[in-house]
C-alpha cells in the first residue's frame, strides 16, 4: 500500500536482556523503506520529535503494547485515565517492581480487545511480556505524551478535548506493525486514517487498544 504519509514502525526486543534493542523500520512515500538498528530511547524520541517539524505527516507503528485491559487499569483505580496510568507506571524503577505491584491489585492478566482481534496468547503483563509494556510506555510513550504535535490514536481521543482535531503536521502513533501491502490496520481503514491526519477526525471507536 503507498501511503500518502511517511510510515514508521518501532520495534522493541529484549530476548532475556534488561535493555532491548530497538529497531527503526521506514517507508517513505516514493515506496523505498530503510532500517536502523542500535537505537537509544533518547535518539527514537529525537526522531519521532523531529517529524513533528516538517512539511508532511508522519505515522508511527509502536510494535509493543501501549496500555493494558480496562479490567486491569479499574483495578489499578485508572478506569478511563490512560495518561495517569503512564505517569504512575513511570513511578517504578524497574519493569518487575511495576508487575509485582499489579498483581498485589488483581492477580488475573486478561488480554485486551486487540489483542483477542488479533488473536495474541498472551496479555501485556504476562512474563513474556511486561519489559516490552513497562519498557515502551515509560520510556518512549511517557515523554512523547508532552509533544503536543503527537497523537496517540485510540487513546488520546475522546478522553482529551483538546486534542479532538488531528493539526495537518501532527504526527499520528498506533499500536501494532505496518503491513504495507494491507489497506487496513486492526479494523482501520489506512486512507481513512490518512484522511484523520489530514481533516479534523471523527472518533474513532473505543476500546481498540483496551
Amino acid at each position: 500500500m503507498n501511503s500518502a504519509h511517511p510510515t514508521h514502525q518501532i520495534n522493541l526486543s529484549f530476548e532475556g536482556k534488561s535493555s532491548p534493542s530497538i529497531e527503526h523500520l521506514c517507508w517513505k512515500n516514493s515506496g523505498e523503506s530503510t532500517s536502523t538498528k542500535s537505537l537509544n530511547y533518547s535518539s527514537l524520541i529525537n526522531e519521532v520529535h523531529e517529524s513533528t517539524k516538517g512539511d508532511e505527516s508522519h505515522r508511527w507503528f509502536f510494535n509493543f503494547p501501549l496500555g493494558i485491559s480496562e479490567v486491569q487499569m479499574t483495578a489499578l483505580g485508572y478506569e478511563g485515565d490512560w495518561p495517569g496510568f503512564i505517569r504512575w507506571l513511570e513511578t517504578f524503577k524497574s519493569a518487575r517492581d511495576w508487575r509485582r505491584e499489579c498483581r498485589k491489585k488483581i492477580r488475573k492478566e486478561p488480554k485486551r480487545l486487540t489483542d483477542k482481534v488479533q488473536n495474541i496468547s498472551l496479555s501485556p503483563t504476562n512474563l513474556r511480556r511486561f519489559k516490552a509494556t513497562w519498557a515502551g510506555l515509560k520510556h518512549l510513550v511517557e515523554p512523547l505524551l508532552e509533544i503536543p504535535e503527537v497523537t496517540f490514536l485510540p487513546q488520546e481521543l475522546p478522553a482529551w478535548k483538546e486534542k479532538q482535531a488531528i493539526k495537518s503536521k501532527s504526527v499520528i502513533i498506533l499500536e501494532g506493525a505496518f503491513d504495507p501491502s494491507s489497506k487496513n490496520h486492526e479494523g482501520i481503514d489506512m486512507n481513512s486514517l490518512d484522511q484523520l491526519i489530514d481533516e479534523h477526525p471523527q472518533v474513532l471507536s473505543e476500546g481498540w487498544i483496551y
